[in-house]
């Protein structure tokens, strides 16, 4: 049977072949029916998202409480799911320049809206230990990055990504220019 690489896509009008996609063709049948599933799934990605917030950040909540980060220009950073039909997968990245007198300050990322889930590994956290900036008892400024995936669910609402910090001890804790980053990867069933 022919190869039928002539046939016009239906959307732009431009000439496609299941080999473009790296699908071997060996049925017209089948090639078509291939050409049409890539057409309907071809969907455009959201593009990514940057929360900042500029300045120091004397940082002293409660100890061994998770708070919003105390910013005149941080607000919050919020990502939807354009898709009716597949699930958006995300690399969720954030950071700051971190210090912290005496015990530890933390850095993480609570979730609201279609998505919940706290900052904290130890309870409901995307992120693991391993993921979360932390800076130990050092009075000079580090920078700190984490980051985890999160798959946002067809049909869900908008996820807010709020940044926040945890100090454990008394003393100065800073968590300068903290970021949250949202870059959408891929489409998926």
């Amino acid at each position: 049977m022919g190869n039928y690489d002539d046939i016009a896509a239906p959307v732009s009008g431009q000439p496609i072949s299941a080999g473009m996609f790296g699908i071997p063709v060996r049925n017209a049948v089948r090639d078509l029916d291939v050409r049409v599933a890539l057409l309907e799934a071809a969907q455009v990605l959201p593009l990514s998202l940057r929360g900042a917030a500029a300045g120091n950040n004397v940082f002293a909540p409660a100890i061994n409480t998770w708070s919003n980060l105390p910013t005149s220009t941080w607000g919050t950073v919020q990502m939807t799911n354009p898709s009716p039909d597949f699930d958006l997968m995300c690399l969720v990245s954030f950071g700051a320049w971190m210090s912290s007198t005496s015990g530890s300050v933390r850095m993480g990322v609570l979730l609201t809206g279609g998505v919940s889930a706290g900052p904290d590994p130890a309870v409901n956290s995307v992120a693991g230990w391993g993921m979360m900036p932390l800076e130990g008892a050092n009075s000079q400024l580090v920078q700190h990055a984490g980051s985890f995936s999160l798959i946002i669910p067809k049909g869900a609402a908008a996820v807010t990504f709020t940044a926040q910090g945890y100090r454990s001890a008394t003393g100065t804790h800073n968590i300068n220019f903290p970021t949250i980053e949202i870059t959408p990867i891929r489409f998926q069933p």
